[in-house]
């Protein structure tokens, strides 16, 4: 742990890196070094919401590395420690207590802590913070120091939000156009990723064809078609088209993480707070991918 309080990673002989996927869920990329055979990789935090200690077990190296993913936006401040296992049950390796917070402190003191990834930092804590409040746990408030460990770096959400304002209510895409209300609902469900549900009756002969290329998809047998969504797809609007049997267009359904989170702007809550902050984690990452 460095004087500001972060942890940064030392490897041993086995891990090579530690690297935070922001812009899809939120998960722990841990590469090992070439040539390294392992068996699996233990994983144990201590929950937030009870104060036990969890455990999880990680079975799939894929391309030289393994990936602890649904981490809740709620748990970025929670400290991880990772242990290395090969085939005779030895640990070969262990990263105690890593968080996300550290993996953004140690960025944004290197020069890659640019003004995107800045903005997207500052975005990622908003965003984990107005979850936290949801959840009814206490929110944070991290510092982040330069390499002299002296100079602090500046996050300014507020300021983000000033440039980047979010659409009016009024201006969200219309949900559903047409003759026909063969989709009557859609919801979006916040968890470790976001899911959109589109409803219809499934005892209705309907053809159904997702975006510009017009891919043809199946509602399953209760009339349910669901989508998930990645950070960098907040902004994404996903639209479905509605075929009769005659191929007329008989409804067109837009929706997205995005547009319920600008419908639901002004809801005083801590949900409320949430989809606002929702909105600009997706805006965040986004620019960040483009920078």
């Amino acid at each position: 742990t460095d004087e500001n309080n972060f942890t940064t990673v030392k490897f041993g002989d086995k891990f090579k890196q530690v690297n935070v996927v922001l812009n899809e869920s939120l998960a722990m990329k841990l590469v090992l070094k070439e040539g390294v055979t392992s068996k699996r990789v233990v994983v144990t935090y201590t929950s937030l919401e009870d104060g036990n200690v969890k455990t999880v077990t990680l079975n799939d190296c894929v391309d030289n590395h393994y990936l602890f993913d649904k981490i809740m936006p709620q748990m970025i401040d929670v400290k991880f420690t990772f242990e290395l296992y090969g085939d005779d049950g030895v640990m070969l390796d262990r990263i105690a207590n890593y968080s996300i917070i550290d993996y953004l402190g140690n960025v944004l003191k290197t020069e890659n802590g640019t003004a995107a990834f800045k903005n997207l930092a500052a975005s990622l804590i908003e965003y984990a913070n107005r979850a936290k409040a949801v959840k009814g746990l206490a929110t944070i408030s991290p510092v982040f120091y330069a390499k002299d460990g002296k100079t602090e770096i500046e996050l300014n959400y507020a300021e983000f939000v000033k440039s980047n304002p979010m659409p009016a209510k009024e201006t969200a895409s219309s949900v559903s156009t047409g003759s026909v209300q063969a989709i009557y609902k859609a919801k979006v469900v916040f968890d470790n990723a976001y899911t959109l549900y589109f409803y219809t009756d499934p005892a209705k002969n309907y053809t159904y064809k997702l975006g510009e290329n017009e891919i043809e998809i199946d509602f399953d047998e209760n009339g349910v078609y669901s989508v998930t969504v990645k950070a960098n797809e907040i902004t994404k609007e996903y639209v479905i088209k509605v075929y009769d049997d005659s191929k007329n267009l008989v409804q067109t359904v837009t929706y997205g993480v995005s547009i319920y989170c600008v419908r639901m702007q002004n809801v005083e809550s801590p949900d409320g707070e949430l989809y606002v902050a929702t909105y600009y984690y997706g805006i965040a990452v986004n620019k960040y991918a483009g920078a």
